[in-house]
């Protein structure tokens, strides 16, 4: 885990970004924290250069909803 860069989002809807947890080629996963401040989950973006192209953007929401299956309903892509 590292410290944000200038460049990172500092939110993604109602979370808060706190640091970069993992990147890959295609994107970058953030450890953050829910609105209520309670709860923390990763959140995996897109890198920009990548998420302008249609069929990463397809790849990318596909391979999304994959990991959704068993988990709570707040973690399921909607």
């Amino acid at each position: 885990m590292e410290a944000l860069r200038q460049d990172d989002p500092r939110r993604f809807g109602p979370y808060t970004a706190l640091a970069r947890f993992r990147e890959t080629p295609g994107t970058v996963q953030y450890l953050a924290r829910d609105a209520d401040g309670d709860g923390r989950v990763v959140v995996t973006a897109a890198r920009p250069e990548l998420a302008a192209l249609p069929a990463f953007r397809r790849r990318f929401q596909a391979e999304a909803r994959i990991p959704a299956c068993g988990r709570p309903r707040r973690t399921c892509p909607r």
